[in-house]
């Protein structure tokens, strides 16, 4: 199957959760940080999301 954005805009993505969760030491530090502005922005939602981002690379290529 021909994936033509992940080495680009999925391979960012990925670095750009790992960012985020390396922002704060703490979980509730970052969840606090993000909570006035999006407060959707979770530790566990980006642990989540980077955790699919690498099981789709370790599967499919």
């Amino acid at each position: 199957m021909d994936h033509p954005d992940c080495h680009g805009r999925v391979a960012d993505l990925a670095g750009r959760l790992q960012r985020a969760l390396s922002m704060c030491r703490a979980p509730a530090a970052l969840d606090a940080a993000f909570a006035p502005v999006m407060p959707s922005v979770t530790t566990a939602r980006l642990r989540l999301l980077l955790t699919s981002v690498h099981a789709h690379f370790a599967g499919q290529h």
